[in-house]
């Protein structure tokens, strides 16, 4: 009982009535002193466990997939919204800016993602590289999603 009792002490309390009492010894202080230091490192390890068994965080993407859908039947800024959940998703609004902020292009889908016919040619030479492999790339996503296989692949 005498131990459930020093552990229940603060350490200044333990502190002080060892300095207060005359017949206290050095040992007795550091015994005591002992004691609460174990009391308060079974706590903080009891506190560790409970910290450690919170399931782990989920992936942004994750999160943003299982928001709902916003319903808008105003015009809707796509480049605005991500604008404005920036914070919330750091790094999903550089994905959308780098799709969503290119400039249309004049240049005939068929023509850019036929594998019979160069890409660029002096007509559309004013596209970017990265403008002509992001509407390849794009063209493969639309083509393996729809099970679509190419005649004569490129590679």
């Amino acid at each position: 009982m005498g131990n459930e009792m020093t552990t229940n002490l603060s350490l200044s309390a333990i502190v002080q009535d060892e300095l207060d009492n005359s017949e206290g010894t050095t040992w007795l202080l550091f015994y005591k002193v002992t004691i609460y230091i174990e009391y308060a490192w079974s706590k903080f390890e009891n506190f560790v466990k409970e910290k450690a068994t919170i399931e782990p965080e989920k992936f942004k993407l994750e999160i943003y997939l299982e928001e709902g859908t916003l319903v808008c039947n105003n015009p809707f800024d796509v480049l605005g919204w991500w604008k404005a959940n920036e914070l919330k998703y750091p790094i999903l609004p550089r994905v959308a800016y780098d799709m969503l902020a290119n400039p249309v292009t004049t240049v005939a889908s068929e023509a850019t993602f036929s594998a019979g016919s160069r890409v660029r040619d002096p007509y559309r030479a004013s596209l970017l590289p990265t403008t002509v492999e992001m509407l390849i790339c794009g063209g493969d996503w639309l083509w393996n999603k729809y099970g679509i296989v190419k005649k004569n692949p490129l590679w």
